[in-house]
């Protein structure tokens, strides 16, 4: 459906599975540059580049193309540099595959610490962050418990072995919920005494949901 909407050769279609490739960052649905190919815009090109010339780029298949800015999309890894390094690192146990903490949130063997954001990543984010900041402030409000030390540690070694099961491998494989993040915020609800479902009987099953359908809870 993707390679027919955006016109892509076979060069230019993505040599992983769409299941397994949305795991590995998120995915920005825009016909802009689409169209701008299709009006002689811009021109696209996959490559490497072999050397930099004073006024080009040289890539590796002999292309010389002028220019005069190169942008490095090197991407990003995360640094807990600034906890602790005698305490609270080990005891953060941040594995190869990301930091595992309870609902994304709680690190059991941390007394006093919350991660909000930082360590959740889902196809609404903005949602998604909106819902740990309730559970939290409800959570140090008192309006509900965590469980101890013990259970929280079985929640997280429960969901550590199925994201390995099948998950791609990655090193943020912690925090991404991604296709499951329905699941993801159906706990969050109901662990604050909410109803996760949030529509009407029939319209709950055959109707995607939207951020505009948790708008209640943030009143």
């Amino acid at each position: 459906m993707f390679k027919t909407q955006f016109h892509l050769s076979r060069e230019h279609t993505p040599q992983s599975r769409l299941d397994h490739d949305v795991f590995n960052g998120g995915q920005i649905l825009t016909y802009e540059f689409r169209n701008m190919v299709k009006d002689g815009k811009v021109e696209h090109k996959v490559g490497s580049i072999d050397f930099f010339k004073e006024n080009s780029v040289f890539l590796t298949d002999g292309t010389d193309i002028e220019c005069d800015m190169v942008i490095y999309g090197t991407g990003f890894s995360k640094s807990y540099d600034l906890f602790d390094a005698s305490y609270v690192q080990p005891k953060l146990n941040v594995q190869k595959d990301g930091l595992y903490l309870y609902r994304n949130i709680i690190p059991p063997q941390v007394p006093n610490l919350a991660f909000i954001g930082s360590e959740v990543s889902t196809f609404n984010n903005i949602l998604t962050h909106g819902l740990q900041s309730l559970w939290l402030k409800r959570m140090l409000k008192g309006e509900f418990k965590l469980p101890n030390s013990a259970a929280m540690n079985k929640s997280i070694d429960k969901e550590q072995a199925w994201k390995r099961s099948w998950m791609p491998p990655s090193s943020a494989r912690a925090s991404i919920w991604q296709l499951h993040m329905m699941k993801y915020h159906d706990n969050l609800v109901k662990d604050m005494g909410e109803s996760y479902k949030r529509k009407f009987p029939i319209i709950d099953a055959v109707m995607p949901y939207q951020a505009s359908d948790y708008k209640a809870l943030f009143a």
